[in-house]
């Protein structure tokens, strides 16, 4: 009676073992599960590669302005903006008119393909944003379940909470500097993909993906 006691319970503790080992194994392929679906969507290598070739085309209009007019310039309730949603269809990123007061028809072209590059089209562009290289202040106004905190701050509530996700994943803390972050919208087949990323509209399933690059910044002083 004892010796089947004992085998009893040696069997429970084998289990209770096996169940642990179990379901640390689990936790473990979850979290590299989450993170292959993470890198599916932030910094893959073609929207990077596509990053690179906007940055590359906004960094030759009046970019240098519009971070200033935008970034380095207070807002109405006295404080440095942290995010600036950027807009090709803002006629100061251009020189539309040219020292005469004539219409300048290469800037007005240029103003065309920035439209055509950045509004959805080929490159399915969603949003872009510009911030601060160091985004710890930024992050510091985002909770752990992607909400926001810095309520007050407009261009932060209308983030994706993909976007809040994407922002809270970026590190490094070089000064004067800025990163242009892009948010991508795929449309998919949802049957080929699993991601908190995907969304419905309509019939139509979606798949947001990010990228960002440190904006190549100009001298301009020494250009003066």
């Amino acid at each position: 009676m004892n010796k089947k006691g004992f085998v009893f319970v040696e069997t429970i503790i084998v289990i209770a073992v096996i169940m642990t080992i179990l379901i640390m194994l689990y936790g473990s392929f979850i979290s590299i599960l989450n993170q292959e679906r993470r890198d599916m969507t932030f910094d893959d290598v073609t929207y990077v590669y596509r990053t690179f070739y906007i940055e590359d085309f906004l960094v030759s209009l009046n970019l240098e302005q519009y971070i200033k007019d935008h970034l380095e310039t207070p807002n109405s309730a006295g404080k440095m903006p942290l995010l600036a949603t950027f807009t090709c269809h803002d006629d100061s990123l251009y020189n539309l008119r040219d020292e005469n007061g004539n219409n300048n028809p290469s800037e007005e072209d240029k103003k065309n393909f920035c439209e055509a590059l950045t509004d959805g089209g080929r490159l399915e562009v969603e949003n872009i944003y510009i911030t601060r290289y160091d985004v710890s202040d930024l992050t510091s106004c985002m909770n752990t379940d992607n909400s926001i905190r810095c309520a007050s701050n407009e261009e932060l509530r209308n983030l994706t909470p993909g976007a809040v996700n994407y922002f809270r994943t970026l590190s490094g803390n070089e000064e004067n500097a800025y990163r242009l972050i892009i948010e991508y919208k795929t449309k998919i087949d949802k049957k080929e993909y699993e991601s908190s990323d995907i969304t419905l509209q309509g019939n139509e399933h979606y798949l947001y993906s990010y990228s960002n690059i440190k904006i190549a910044r100009r001298n301009v002083e020494n250009e003066e």
